[in-house]
């Protein structure tokens, strides 16, 4: 007897794309097929519009909401450089003594 469950939905195969609206509205971008928050640097399980929005109403709407125009696009942009210029210095990082031992080890 053959059972007529269907399988499951995965998140991976949903194929979702980034759209760029959602960095102006909910101060999100795009990294590593991840949407990340400008603000606090917290991902998102599912890069949906509902998930963002939920995100930023419930932790960062009430600072952020009164920032409009040319002011929220320059806010915007200062918190890509400070996320770009992080992931630069951690991509950069020199090893530790702990991980030059362990290297050295295996």
């Amino acid at each position: 007897m053959a059972s007529s469950v269907p399988k499951k939905r995965k998140v991976t195969e949903e194929a979702r794309v980034f759209q760029n609206k959602w960095t102006e509205d909910y101060f999100f971008i795009e990294t590593q097929q991840k949407a990340i928050c400008l603000i606090c640097q917290e991902s998102v399980a599912v890069m949906k519009a509902y998930n963002l929005k939920r995100h930023y109403d419930s932790k960062h709407s009430s600072k952020f909401d009164i920032i409009k125009g040319q002011f929220r696009v320059d806010k915007i942009e200062t918190l890509k450089k400070n996320i770009q210029s992080q992931q630069l210095n951690l991509s950069y990082a020199k090893p530790s003594a702990d991980n030059a031992a362990a290297q050295k080890v295996s």
